[in-house]
């Protein structure tokens, strides 16, 4: 009972956190040989080659009662978030990536998938990087 009662209050203060305005939200994607390619809220196409990926994360948002994972791949240039609830998200993220991403497949990533999908409150999870990831984020300027 507590819990419940907690993640009402925790609802209430997360209402100012509207996650459906953002521009990198994908509202549908479909997967191709060599890229996804998602559209935002704008009907903006975005392309990610596969080989441009640099981290796969997971945000777990406490929307209504029950915690809503958002996966987020990053390039150097774009970021993506795709709600979980999209179709074939299953497909590209437990059969595609492992495939196309080196050290993607491996326990490390699908035990961290698993404290994310069981997470119950606002957090992320890295869940992959390609090995050069850090220090291609600190050559970047902002």
């Amino acid at each position: 009972m507590f819990k419940f009662l907690k993640r009402l209050v925790r609802k209430e203060a997360n209402k100012n956190l509207d996650t459906s305005n953002y521009k990198t939200k994908i509202k549908n994607f479909s997967l191709e040989h060599d890229q996804i390619v998602g559209v935002n809220i704008d009907d903006v196409i975005i392309k990610i080659p596969y080989t441009d990926i640099v981290r796969i994360s997971i945000m777990v948002y406490e929307e209504d009662l029950l915690p809503q994972p958002i996966w987020t791949v990053q390039t150097i240039k774009d970021i993506i978030d795709i709600p979980n609830e999209l179709n074939n998200t299953d497909k590209l993220f437990f059969e595609v990536l492992n495939k196309k991403l080196d050290g993607y497949n491996s326990i490390q990533t699908q035990e961290e998938i698993l404290k994310a999908m069981n997470c119950t409150h606002n957090s992320l999870f890295h869940i992959w990087q390609r090995h050069d990831a850090d220090k291609i984020f600190k050559s970047i300027k902002y």
